[in-house]
């Protein structure tokens, strides 16, 4: 079941920004065994595309499309270029200024498997500094005399 993610919350927390229609991509995750991918099917989305201009040329808007989604608790943002003109690099110039720390993933339509590996590495860097972080903590267990 997909509940939907709110708009800023995504925009302050992509993790992974990946080129590619946000249908496509779901298409394929879901035809996908999650044994193979290193993912489960725990999955939650924007409610919709969030379209914004990036730049014009010759008074013509070059427009690009973001959408959400939240796997295994991983912010991922596809973007499409979806204005009659489009120049790409602009659009990269732009969102690599809006998301500096993004993981950037070229056509994640073909490239799908590349999301979902570094997912997987993401979640396994979190849960490493969770068990360091525990294993820093002193006891708190009263010593008995």
């Amino acid at each position: 079941m997909s509940t939907y993610l709110d708009k800023d919350y995504c925009l302050e927390n992509t993790q992974i920004l990946a080129e590619g229609s946000d249908y496509t991509f779901w298409r394929m995750y879901n035809n996908i065994d999650p044994a193979k991918i290193y993912c489960s099917k725990n999955w939650k989305q924007s409610n919709s595309g969030y379209i914004y201009t990036v730049g014009r040329i010759d008074d013509r808007p070059i427009n690009v499309e973001l959408s959400w989604f939240e796997i295994d608790g991983v912010i991922v943002c596809l973007y499409d270029g979806i204005s009659q003109l489009v120049d790409w690099k602009m659009i990269e110039d732009h969102l690599t200024e809006k998301f500096p720390k993004a993981i950037r993933i070229a056509n994640a339509t073909k490239n799908y498997h590349n999301v979902f590996h570094h997912i997987h590495e993401i979640n396994k860097k979190k849960e490493s500094e969770n068990n360091s972080s525990d294993n820093d903590e002193p006891s708190k267990k009263k010593i008995k005399k």
